[in-house]
């Protein structure tokens, strides 16, 4: 996995744990985003969501950036857990490949619409969103990258979908 617990967040849950009522389905984490062996100072803070759940309290759904329905209450930890989005470029890549392709088939289960307009409006957008509006550049280079690998990513999603309705209509 690419989520590490740190000794303070493995105290944190052990706590919790022992003291939670059983009205407490999931308790919520915040990841510390660590990306070409650093951690970022300013993208991808605000990540956070339940990572531990009670058994048969939660439904999860959705093929990429799953999502779930939780059954009851949930409580927020305080110690993060540490995330390592990606090591190298490469590894980005590989990963960037395997989830565009099921995100793409998602686009496609659900006739998502594509043009030229959404593939470039979407994909610079995502540029401009994270390297201006949620201020990527503060994490230099990392930043920079970041942003324009999530617009690329946004990129392939939406140029596989086009290329799945191309070969249906052949």
């Amino acid at each position: 996995s690419d989520e590490v617990l740190t000794g303070e967040l493995r105290a944190e849950i052990l706590a919790a744990l022992s003291q939670a009522s059983l009205e407490i389905s999931a308790f919520t984490v915040r990841r510390r985003p660590w990306v070409l062996g650093s951690p970022l100072r300013q993208l991808w803070q605000n990540d956070c969501g339940p990572k531990l759940y009670r058994r048969g309290r939660v439904t999860f759904y959705g093929l990429v950036h799953e999502r779930i329905e939780l059954h009851g209450q949930q409580r927020d930890l305080i110690n993060p857990l540490d995330h390592h989005c990606f090591q190298s470029i490469r590894h980005y890549v590989r990963k960037t490949n395997h989830y565009t392709d099921l995100e793409a088939q998602e686009y496609f289960a659900r006739r998502e619409p594509v043009s030229m307009a959404t593939v470039f409006f979407t994909c610079t957008g995502m540029i401009s969103q994270n390297f201006l509006a949620h201020r990527g550049y503060r994490d230099g280079m990392r930043g920079l990258i970041i942003a324009m690998m999530a617009g690329f990513y946004r990129f392939l999603v939406y140029v596989k979908l086009w290329e799945l309705y191309q070969a249906e209509d052949s």
